[in-house]
Formats: structure tokens, sequence, C-alpha cells
């Protein structure tokens, strides 16, 4: 989609930029679901759209992360739109965190 900006709606950029929409990623299931605070675990991620400009143009490659909590951010291996994977990072504390793509 070609954009322009403004700011006073008077004076804008002199060409459109491109501004790329897409579904945002979903993730259906953790293998496995839990491990260890220390990090080090294997997790395969299943989802839908997982690389959501996989036949863009440009294609941004490997541009998917997953959060762990707040301050945890992984890029993942994309194995396909559907399965990634990862390595979980050591965290403080124990118990549940929001993992989020």
């Amino acid at each position: 989609m070609p954009l322009k900006v403004t700011q006073n709606l008077q004076q804008a950029t002199e060409s459109y930029i491109a501004y790329y929409f897409y579904t945002p990623p979903e993730i259906s299931e953790l293998i496995p679901n839990r491990g260890p605070n220390t990090g080090g675990t294997f997790v395969y991620i299943k989802g839908k759209m997982l690389h959501p400009f996989k036949n863009s143009n440009p294609d941004f490659y490997n541009t998917t992360f997953v959060s762990f909590g707040k301050d945890i951010i992984i890029r993942v291996k994309l194995i396909n739109n559907t399965h990634a994977s990862i390595v979980t990072p050591p965290t403080s504390g124990e118990g549940p965190r929001a993992v989020e793509v």
C-alpha cells in the first residue's frame, strides 16, 4: 500500500513510501509447554502466519520474533508458515510467562 507522510496536511513526503499490512501471527501449540527457568529447552511452535511476509516483495526473511514475558525477545527459526522453533532463554523466578509472536 503506497503511503505519504504529513504533519500538517499541507506538506508531505515527495514520494510514496511502502507500507505493508499483514495478518497477525498466532500460536496454537508449544511443544513442550514447560521447561526449567535456566533456559536451553528446544521448543517447537505450531501456529498460523508465522512468516507473514514469505511471499512478499521484498521478502522480509526471518523477521519473526517470540517474546517471553515483557522483556525477553528471541528470533525464531522458521520452518514454514505454520511451524517454527526456538531455544528458551533463562528467566528469573518461576511460573508461567506469556508467549507471543
